[in-house]
């Protein structure tokens, strides 16, 4: 071999050794975040389990069908539908004003009461 050869052949091997030296950092920081993501799987697998037993219990509440009372309305393709809005005029109402009254007064403090025998 020549000394040229031989000169290229170490730089190779250089080369090839500072590649390798970056192998364990790289390793443990593939290590880490394997870990962190299976960690955040195993969340997003607890969360939907917790979602599927809520699910299943709004479920059951949906199908006993309120409180045991029959329902308010029944539609049938013989009976007509009730209207269920009013026509007419909008009603505004005037918004309420402070008022005092035995126990609070327009600020929202307590008043003592004075009871006398």
């Amino acid at each position: 071999m020549s000394a040229q050869s031989i000169t290229g052949l170490a730089d190779v091997i250089r080369q090839a050794r500072t590649a390798l030296a970056g192998v364990p950092a790289v390793a443990d920081a593939m290590k880490t975040t394997t870990a962190s993501v299976l960690s955040k799987v195993e969340q997003v697998q607890a969360l939907v389990g917790e979602l599927k037993s809520a699910e299943a219990e709004l479920a059951g509440v949906l199908s006993q069908g309120g409180n045991g009372a029959p329902p308010l309305e029944i539609i049938t393709d013989s009976a007509p539908a009730i209207q269920t809005f009013f026509p007419g005029p909008i009603i505004q109402v005037p918004s309420p004003q402070p008022s005092v009254d035995a126990i609070h007064d327009d600020t929202g403090a307590v008043a003592r009461l004075k009871l006398s025998i």
